[in-house]
């Protein structure tokens, strides 16, 4: 009698149950949130360091651009003893008898191109009669300052519309229009007035159409321009050359602001978005002193 055959007997799969198939949903669920948790913190902390990298350089870049033009303030002017008493620093950004600390107008002459009015012109006119127009540039902003009728110093900017090197007689004569008086002059420029090819430059805050606050430059009459955006403070402090230095305000009149041997200036600039985690703006603020070398020789009194 044969053996029966082995009688091969199939295993059931039994799969996977409910419970192991919730507990591994669950921890891939820990898993992938520990990773995008990794991955958001990332992000802000990028965001974060990216924002304080622009916010230093816009606070540096700031600081750099009103620096240097102070450093050179009052180049060409200063070797003028009318110009000397009339002081190239003012405490506001029209260049006026104004008082601000939170703007500056700076004059210099850096190609040192200037004339002497030879002849008074009457009132209104439209051009002057120097000794020398050597230099001078049609379309170029000028600055003169002297004596007027009533026999007291005034000045006026004005662009330069003509250089006539030969006007008859041998006249040299400069073509204006005053920008800031689109008539005439203040006064009538006795004999004797300075005509400088001057620049003036400033710098004060303006906030755009976006809300972004913004350093602006203005060179002449052109129109001004953004140089630092995110900069929410401005001030300007004037010393004196004492020792110690005494601070100078108001500085409202020439006889203060001749005074001026230094100037410091204190940028505020912030990051632009609230910090995630203090949901407020990180803020830096940046303080130079500049001692502009030319206004050494305007004298103090």
């Amino acid at each position: 009698m044969k053996p029966n055959p082995p009688t091969l007997r199939l295993r059931r799969d039994a799969g996977v149950s409910l419970t192991e198939s919730m507990v591994a949903t669950a921890l891939s669920l820990v898993i992938v949130s520990g990773m995008l948790s990794l991955f958001t913190l990332d992000n802000r902390v990028s965001r974060d360091q990216s924002d304080v990298v622009r916010m230093q350089s816009n606070a540096r870049n700031a600081i750099e651009f009103v620096a240097r033009d102070i450093a050179t303030t009052g180049y060409g002017v200063t070797n003028d003893s009318v110009l000397r008493s009339f002081g190239v620093i003012y405490p506001n950004a029209a260049g006026d008898e104004s008082y601000t600390t939170n703007a500056i107008t700076l004059w210099s002459n850096t190609q040192n191109i200037k004339g002497t009015v030879v002849k008074k012109m009457p009132q209104p006119s439209a051009e002057l009669v120097l000794d020398s127009v050597d230099g001078f540039v049609e379309g170029a902003e000028a600055l003169i300052i002297g004596l007027g009728a009533d026999g007291s110093i005034h000045y006026d900017w004005f662009v330069i519309t003509q250089v006539q090197d030969n006007n008859g007689g041998g006249e040299k004569h400069l073509q204006h229009a005053p920008p800031t008086n689109p008539n005439d002059f203040v006064t009538a420029y006795q004999k004797g007035a300075t005509v400088l090819q001057a620049s003036r430059v400033s710098y004060f805050l303006q906030t755009d159409a976006a809300g972004i606050s913004q350093l602006m430059r203005k060179v002449g009459s052109a129109a001004a321009y953004a140089v630092a955006d995110n900069v929410g403070a401005l001030q300007f402090t004037y010393y004196d050359g004492a020792s110690p230095k005494v601070a100078i305000t108001p500085v409202a009149n020439a006889t203060a602001r001749k005074k001026i041997r230094s100037v410091s200036v204190a940028i505020t600039a912030d990051s632009g978005r609230k910090a995630l985690d203090t949901r407020k703006k990180r803020t830096l603020t940046l303080t130079i002193q500049v001692a502009p070398r030319n206004v050494t020789y305007l004298g103090a009194s």
